[in-house]
């Protein structure tokens, strides 16, 4: 469906951007969900970019918060406002469609005794991660048919061929990002995980340092997915904005917990990216003899744009920051 609206301001229709800063969901993940499940039929401006209404958003937050919950997508994509209202009241006794929406947590599997103790550990004092699946071995993982954005194998519960192993765990699972912490190893096996997919790690290890690893591992392989995309899709797309120049503002400024001061520098390299991103823009309609020039540094300015905002959307997620 498109429409002959510009950018949907003082039409009840919202871009992409405010739906992703509404909602609390990455616009990667709205536009994965469209794919895969028609769960939205948004109306599209004449420059093809995406509408919706405040309807979608509602069902979007009620999913996102049934999420939080351990619904999987596949169930609950397609539900009414109703429908989804009734699950949430069924999970919280919340009010349903006014509620704030809650942030998903990275959900994790752990495989193995000491593991498991440590990561359930570092999921009760950090709400952004969950652990969704406990399990002393393959076996229990396969017959759990659970699935989780992480999974975190101890090496002995890899059984005799631990290569196969981890690709048994990590193909029953789906998982993203794996991690495999042992006591000691070959060298030869070790890298040989590595060559795999696992991140190693060796014992002793505390629940605050497995937790940090989790998040770093699973924001790269965000970080690669949507790289992946982006070459996949043949460098065409617009890649519509996850934050406004008011949010970045605020960005820029905010206290962070986490030693450092992230928020605040991918915030102004976001910005410098936007204006660049313009400027490009501009120049197409005022040199004709470079306009090919200028429609690639504009395209790949905003491919490098997005994969900073998804980095920026997950330290906020990290840090518990909220604009």
């Amino acid at each position: 469906m498109s429409t002959s609206v510009e950018d949907g301001v003082g039409t009840g229709l919202y871009r992409m951007g405010a739906v992703a800063s509404l909602t609390g969901l990455p616009a990667g993940t709205i536009r994965a969900w469209e794919r895969r499940y028609g769960m939205l039929n948004p109306e599209r401006t004449d420059g093809g970019f995406r509408l919706y209404t405040e309807d979608d958003i509602k069902r979007l937050s009620l999913i996102q918060r049934l999420r939080a919950f351990g619904e999987p997508i596949s169930a609950i994509a397609n539900l009414e406002i109703d429908d989804l209202n009734e699950r949430l009241r069924r999970h919280s006794g919340a009010v349903g469609e006014r509620a704030t929406p809650a942030k998903e947590p990275v959900g994790v599997i752990t495989v193995g005794l000491g593991v498991t103790a440590a990561m359930e550990i570092a999921a009760l004092r950090n709400d952004a991660l969950s652990v969704r699946l406990s399990s002393r071995s393959l076996g229990e993982l396969a017959e759990s048919h659970q699935s989780a954005e992480a999974i975190i194998f101890e090496k002995s519960a890899l059984g005799a061929d631990p290569v196969e192993g981890l690709r048994e765990g990590i193909r029953e699972s789906g998982a993203n990002t794996a991690l495999v912490v042992y006591d000691f190893a070959r060298s030869t096996e070790v890298q040989a995980l590595r060559a795999a997919g696992a991140r190693m790690l060796r014992y002793p290890i505390s629940p605050e340092e497995l937790a940090r690893v989790v998040l770093d591992q699973t924001m790269l392989s965000r970080v690669q997915e949507m790289r992946r995309e982006i070459a996949e899709s043949g460098s065409t797309e617009n890649y519509d904005r996850l934050y406004e120049d008011e949010a970045l503002v605020k960005l820029q400024n905010v206290s962070s917990s986490i030693d450092c001061e992230c928020p605040n520098h991918l915030s102004a390299i976001i910005r410098q990216l936007n204006a660049f991103e313009r400027y490009s823009n501009e120049c197409l309609s005022v040199d004709e003899d470079q306009q090919e020039l200028h429609a690639t540094l504009a395209r790949t300015t905003g491919q490098a744009r997005r994969l900073v905002e998804e980095m920026l959307a997950y330290v906020c997620h990290v840090d518990n920051i909220v604009i």
